[in-house]
């Protein structure tokens, strides 16, 4: 054999061997580690891929938190963990009308729990007809109620 013939040999050997390789899973976002992609929604353990896609106004640019427009939009969910396709599935879409984006705290978004916070409140559920003196503070007397001992 020649030095030619031996070479070609090697070179067949060398595609086989790469061809009897299983492929490797891929992955799809241009490559980006899921520690670091702001899409990924994370569920104690278990993660999800969360993407908005706007065809009409941006084409095929993806968005992770903030669209850019108020327009027909498709949202896609990929589980990477298959534990998830049991769990239900709920999410909220918010207008900034604050300016303050998602920097935007529960008082500025005027939700129950914001008002609440706002008026001193208890927040969590609690009693307040005869509890909840740490929060509204001390005792305020109302005018022209008298009290027990002048009644009787």
């Amino acid at each position: 054999m020649a030095s030619s013939e031996r070479s070609e040999y090697r070179h067949l050997a060398a595609v086989l061997l790469l061809l009897s390789v299983p492929a490797q899973p891929a992955s799809g976002h241009g490559g980006v580690v899921e520690e670091e992609d702001a899409c990924v929604i994370r569920f104690s353990y278990l993660k999800a891929h969360f993407t908005v896609y706007q065809p009409r106004t941006s084409g095929r640019e993806e968005y992770c938190e903030d669209l850019p427009d108020a327009a027909e939009s498709v949202f896609v969910l990929e589980y990477l963990h298959d534990q998830l396709a049991t769990v239900p599935i709920d999410f909220r879409i918010v207008r900034n009308v604050t300016g303050k984006g998602r920097f935007a705290r529960l008082k500025d978004i005027g939700c129950y729990r914001g008002i609440r916070h706002r008026r001193g409140l208890p927040v969590r559920g609690q009693r307040t007809r005869c509890n909840a003196r740490t929060r509204k503070g001390p005792r305020r007397t109302v005018a022209g109620k008298k009290s027990i001992k002048a009644m009787r």
